[in-house]
């Protein structure tokens, strides 16, 4: 059975050094000697301990902090405050978090703004957006999400794998390894889901002893590097499952997790990766097929990794640009959510309106372009109020409109980095760039990480007509005001399209080693035509080129090559879009198969 393959792997290690993602602790890897860390009143050097560099025990340090806030009036016998009072650093920081969970219930306090009749946005099918990407890679930005991936309503069975080898021997049960990683998976979608979850954890006594020694499987490669190699890691799990299959029932298997022992070093399995398979792809056992497959990687696994990765088993796309795996770009989300950077890993409302996990009545469509008023929670917060508004534009772009604060998984949440957020979806956009883009305020300046993106009280964005105003904010969420000022809202539940499955890379990229990006011949305009000339090698069909920008890939300009073993491409560009400059990225293909992404270079348009 051919399998074609993409790895989703957790391109945050991009953004973040390794060393950063996780909290300091004693005996814990660091990267670079005489570093030090400050966490929860202790400072923590890095230092070498045999061949390895660890975090030391720490030392208590004292410090002073000033409060932002002016102390709130001390309550008397007879009076309570409405809440406890938080204090809440200013700056959101993005180099060191802790994986904690902060009190999220709902607080006593109300908003004192004359709010809509909830009842005028329960019409919630017009605000599905449904998925516009022609290109299938096993995640959705938009409804519905493809079959086969983790329905976490459904009672979802995941069962763990765990394998050992000769040279990474473990030394402690399975379930000990893997006990932090199972409640953390389960506490983060758990607290983000207002319905009842229960995932069904399925974990063997002991370890499998797999028949050859690591190094042998030749799985060391990193990925952002470009070091791995898919194929290799693709034949490694089909030993594993052709191993543990008489000895695990994978009866309704929702996911599997190769776990290895937390010992196994990043120099001999380098990459933590996810499989999300489409129809065919599965991984076939005794009991079924298995259409998500997640595999740990080295020693410096974090939660995070897990709850991320996880993600992707979910259906839910990175909210980031991973075009080029050795440059990615934290445009589009910034920090703000799980799928996208660790600094913020509260999932979007978008995402658990996806997911399905919300109540109905938790999401305010609008459908008319009458001025309205919208209390809107925290999407931490441990409430059946409302957790987002949805302007729906067409059947595949909107509006979307949320509330953060340092709750939750939100804990490190600085006083810029709470408020409103405003962001636009373009279901139409496909991995690997963003669908998602916040709208920051005029005063906004951090355009890295967006953490001075999200609005206070009596500042407003206008976005494709659209025009969002907080009126007030609280410890009880934000009120927002929605005005049309002359844009378009979509009236009509969309259709959702069955999704085309690319002739190329889909979910395990699984390109022949042979099968290679073809090389470039020449390139010419004629007005706004562009056409390209690529030299295809004999294994390959014919190539295409993909510039996401433009919405244009395989389904648009694959061409088989000609005699000679040319391949010749021609497309026009929109009037409107001469004179940019666009990344361009060109395949080759054989059958299902295409090389690996990515050979690419800026295509700089001429001037109309």
């Amino acid at each position: 059975m051919k399998k074609p393959l993409i790895a989703l792997v957790l391109a945050i290690g991009l953004l973040i050094p390794t060393s950063a993602l996780a909290a300091p602790k004693a005996g814990a890897t660091c990267s670079k000697a005489g570093s030090i860390s400050t966490l929860a009143g202790k400072k923590y050097t890095c230092i070498k301990s045999g061949k390895k560099l660890v975090w030391n025990k720490g030392v208590a340090v004292v410090t002073k902090t000033t409060p932002i806030a002016a102390p709130s009036p001390t309550p008397t016998a007879t009076q309570k405050p409405e809440e406890p009072v938080v204090q809440i650093p200013n700056v959101t920081p993005i180099r060191a978090i802790t994986w904690e969970y902060l009190p999220a219930n709902e607080v006593s306090s109300t908003p004192k703004a004359q709010i809509s009749n909830p009842s005028l946005f329960a019409n919630i099918s017009t605000c599905k957006l449904v998925e516009g990407a022609s290109w299938n890679a096993g995640v959705s930005t938009g409804f519905s999400i493809p079959s086969g991936r983790v329905n976490l309503l459904n009672s979802p069975r995941i069962q763990i794998i765990p394998v050992d080898f000769s040279d990474v021997v473990a030394s402690a049960s399975p379930e000990a390894d893997f006990t932090v990683m199972k409640k953390a998976i389960t506490d983060f979608y758990s607290s983000a889901a207002t319905k009842k979850i229960n995932m069904q954890w399925q974990i063997p006594q002991k370890y499998f002893r797999m028949p050859k020694p690591l190094t042998d499987y030749d799985v060391g490669g990193y990925f952002f590097n470009k070091t791995w190699d898919p194929v290799k890691y693709d034949k490694f799990l089909g030993e594993v499952f052709k191993q543990v299959d008489t000895y695990i029932d994978f009866t309704n298997v929702s996911a599997a997790i190769v776990i290895s022992p937390p010992s196994t070093p990043m120099s001999k399995m380098g990459t933590f990766m996810v499989w999300p398979l489409s129809p065919g792809e599965e991984y076939v056992t005794q009991e079924g097929k298995v259409a998500n497959v997640l595999g740990r990687g080295g020693d410096d696994i974090t939660e995070l990794t897990y709850v991320h990765e996880f993600g992707h088993a979910l259906g839910l796309s990175d909210t980031r640009n991973v075009a080029d795996v050795s440059n990615q770009k934290s445009d589009g989300m910034g920090i703000f959510d799980v799928m996208a950077a660790p600094m913020s890993p509260e999932l979007t409302f978008w995402h658990r309106f996806m997911l399905g996990i919300l109540n109905d009545d938790q999401t305010h469509c609008i459908t008319s372009k009458d001025e309205s008023i919208h209390w809107v929670r925290p999407v931490a917060m441990k409430t059946n109020g409302v957790k987002g508004v949805v302007i729906p534009l067409t059947e595949n772009t909107g509006i979307a409109i949320e509330s953060r604060r340092r709750l939750g998984f939100d804990n490190h949440l600085g006083l810029q980095s709470s408020g409103t957020l405003v962001y636009t979806i373009d279901t139409r956009i496909t991995h690997p760039n963003s669908a998602y883009k916040l709208v920051p305020p005029a005063r906004s300046t951090d355009r890295e990480w967006e953490r001075d993106t999200p609005l206070k009280v009596n500042e407003s964005v206008t976005t494709n007509g659209w025009k969002i105003t907080v009126l007030e904010s609280g410890s009880f969420g934000d009120v927002v005001k929605v005005e049309n000022v002359g844009g378009e809202l979509a009236t009509k539940a969309p259709v959702s399209k069955p999704r085309a499955i690319s002739p190329g890379c889909n979910n395990r990229c699984g390109a022949k080693p042979n099968l290679v990006a073809p090389q470039f011949v020449l390139n010419e305009w004629t007005g706004n035509v562009y056409k390209v000339v690529l030299k295809v090698a004999d294994i390959a069909q014919g190539a295409f080129i993909e510039i996401k920008d433009l919405l244009l890939g395989a389904e648009q300009t694959k061409t088989p090559k000609d005699a000679s073993g040319n391949v010749t491409i021609q497309i026009t560009i929109p009037q409107e879009k001469l004179g940019q400059i666009f990344p361009l990225y060109i395949y080759s293909y054989q059958n299902e198969f295409q090389s690996q992404c990515c050979s690419s270079w800026s295509l700089q348009t001429p001037k109309p």
